[in-house]
């Protein structure tokens, strides 16, 4: 393939596995069970049980690029600075950190600046998962603490995620954290944790549908098979976005 774009990747044309399989299946839910202590483990059923992401065909997705890491606040400002953005709707401190108040429409809009586009959530889960059925982007080990943490993530409670500090980070994380140890096969970074990501795809009942977890989350919710049904319209500072470009476009 020609060179990628300067911060993408080349992903290659493969057939990308939807789904749970038995043993990354067993794997979540342990995980779950861990992170809803003292929870009835029927939550943990409802939530990785045998009919949640049910294992799929393999279905084909074609060659693209896609961003090493989350689209920053600095990143999406040029894209307001050109007039081709809104702006975005929360915000962080740094330039460095994602950029997320972002709605669907904002986040497509600034792909489209780019001269690319949205990903499918296949091609998503591609890009996160590979070709070998993983549970998580580095693999199946689970997401370590402290100096050894994969991911940004939250802890559990009955109203969701909260902050906490075993991964070093309270709220949303600069976006090349975890470099080294939270990358995909093909060398995307933080496509677990952090922030959840917009995709192209809309469910049959008009929601859009964001990837990867962010770092609300509970460590088990991290998982690249899970798909979050959201509003088109939602705009909150856990979901942000990264771009693909078709091979052979884009900027």
């Amino acid at each position: 393939p020609p060179p990628p774009p300067e911060g993408m990747v080349h992903v290659p044309a493969a057939a990308v596995q939807p789904g749970l399989a038995d043993a990354q299946r067993a794997l979540a839910r342990a995980r779950c069970v861990r992170d809803l202590d003292g929870y009835p483990e029927a939550w943990c059923d409802a939530r990785v049980g045998p009919t949640v992401e049910p294992v799929e065909a393999p279905r084909p997705v074609g060659a693209f690029f896609i961003d090493v890491r989350e689209v920053s606040q600095g990143r999406f400002r040029e894209c307001i600075a050109a007039g081709a953005c809104d702006l975005l709707k929360l915000t962080w401190d740094l330039d460095t950190q994602p950029a997320t108040g972002v709605t669907r429409d904002m986040a497509a809009a600034y792909c489209t600046w780019r001269g690319g586009r949205l990903p499918t959530a296949d091609e998503w889960l591609l890009a996160a998962r590979g070709t070998d059925g993983r549970l998580y982007p580095w693999g199946d080990d689970d997401l370590g603490d402290g100096r050894e943490a994969r991911a940004n993530h939250g802890r559990f409670t009955h109203k969701g995620g909260l902050p906490e500090r075993s991964d070093r980070h309270k709220y949303a994380a600069p976006v090349e954290v975890f470099d080294d140890r939270g990358v995909s096969p093909y060398g995307a970074q933080n496509m677990a944790g952090n922030v959840k990501e917009w995709t192209a795809d809309t469910t049959a009942e008009g929601e859009a549908v964001a990837m990867g977890g962010g770092w609300r989350e509970a460590p088990f919710e991290l998982r690249v098979t899970r798909r979050e049904p959201l509003a088109p319209d939602t705009a909150r500072n856990d979901l942000g976005l990264r771009c693909v470009v078709d091979v052979g476009e884009g900027r």
